[in-house]
């Protein structure tokens, strides 16, 4: 504060009180009555800090206000500083001195963002070089305010330092560089400032790291690159930069999907079978609405055309020769259809000529114990051969193993 009064007042008194306790550092001139005279109010409150002024010299300036009340000293005499219709100006006096050291408290709080008015005021005592008598004095307080760099000093100017190379070089290495060192300070408005800053060389970065992996995926067309594109796009706060690329890599997107589905449609073209066609039909769906779209579907449609004639072929060849081979060559085909009432009615059909076909393999089976049982009690040659002709007429099982067994121990009479 750049004001002064010899006389008490009590509102100013109480006005500076209230404000103290409630945590605001106040910061006035001792006055410029000269040495010797009472330092005034609001200066000589205990809740206000009471700046003298000193010369170039380190020494009282002249006209500076001394007493027990003065608690630090600053620089107060040809000050130049900014004056009225934008010019600049040289002055001397206690007021020119307290913005000194209103402006070193702000440097202590800005290091130190949790200390107390109470503990700035302790805080600046270690930051002066002691003048006059030793300790305090009338004239100088605790001494001359002169900043002391602390290891958080040098932390802060080395982050700065990196921020300024990230400025420079965009580079993703020097932004995260420069960031692990602004983790390191304390919270303070610098550190803000220079998240602010690091944080607009990151949006560049981010963009332009967007823009190359988009014009990547432009040239090469691949799933991967596409993939890596959206994730970078993704990063970006909505705008036009945004937009424009995914619209870009939305373009490249419809590119690969319609090569997919053309090389689905093809492979299932060529295999007819139900896993590529699934796939084909799955890749199609991707597409939107288009003549493309439509004329791969009229392909696929014709896959499953073809794949639901020969079903129904097989499974009549089936129930026309009711065989094991018949049978699971019915089922292949039926299995390569989709899901569908056609599938469940063939399945249906197919399922009537497998209890056909185990009907007759139950009945074969009989016939085969009956002749090894006959081979058994006969032990002739003529049985024997007669039981392995109809054990051999047997589908592989356990069952025709057994028969076979005990056809092996049958030793035919001389």
């Amino acid at each position: 504060m750049s004001l002064g009064t010899t006389s008490d007042s009590k509102i100013l008194h109480d006005a500076v009180n209230k404000a103290y306790e409630q945590g605001v550092l106040l910061v006035a001139a001792s006055g410029n009555d000269g040495n010797g005279k009472p330092v005034n109010y609001p200066a000589a409150y205990s809740s206000v800090v009471a700046v003298s002024a000193t010369n170039e010299k380190n020494q009282l300036a002249s006209f500076s206000t001394t007493g027990d009340e003065v608690e630090f000293s600053a620089p107060g005499t040809n000050i130049t500083s900014t004056y009225l219709n934008q010019y600049y100006a040289t002055g001397s006096g206690t007021s020119q001195a307290t913005p000194h050291a209103a402006a070193m408290f702000a440097l202590l709080k800005q290091r130190d963002p949790a200390e107390t008015n109470v503990q700035l005021r302790e805080e600046m005592r270690k930051n002066i070089v002691d003048l006059g008598t030793a300790g305090r004095d009338q004239q100088f307080g605790y001494g001359l305010i002169q900043y002391k760099a602390q290891a958080t000093d040098s932390a802060y100017a080395a982050a700065e330092q990196a921020v300024k190379k990230a400025e420079q070089t965009k580079a993703q290495i020097d932004i995260n560089k420069a960031r692990e060192l602004i983790s390191q300070l304390p919270n303070s408005d610098a550190k803000t400032a220079l998240h602010k800053r690091l944080d607009k060389v990151q949006s560049y970065r981010n963009v332009k790291d967007a823009k190359d992996k988009v014009a990547k995926a432009e040239k090469y067309k691949t799933q991967q690159t596409v993939d890596t594109a959206q994730t970078a796009i993704n990063k970006l706060p909505n705008g036009t930069d945004k937009k424009n690329l995914q619209k870009r890599l939305d373009q490249v997107k419809r590119y690969i999907a319609s090569k997919q589905a053309k090389d689905k449609v093809a492979k299932a073209e060529k295999s007819k079978k139900k896993t590529d066609v699934d796939s084909a039909q799955s890749a199609i769906g991707k597409l939107p609405a288009s003549s493309e779209k439509t004329s791969l579907q009229k392909r696929l449609n014709k896959v499953k055309s073809t794949n639901l004639k020969t079903a129904q072929q097989s499974v009549s060849a089936a129930e026309k020769k009711s065989t094991d081979a018949n049978a699971a060559k019915a089922q292949s085909a039926v299995n390569q259809l989709q899901a569908g009432k056609d599938k469940t009615a063939l399945q249906k059909r197919l399922d009537k000529v497998k209890k056909k076909v185990a009907a007759a393999e139950a009945k074969k089976v009989e016939t085969a114990k009956a002749k090894v049982k006959k081979a058994e009690k006969d032990k002739t040659k003529k049985s024997k051969t007669s039981a392995q002709s109809a054990v051999n007429q047997l589908k592989a099982s356990n069952e025709k193993t057994k028969l076979q067994k005990r056809l092996n121990a049958v030793k035919p009479k001389k």
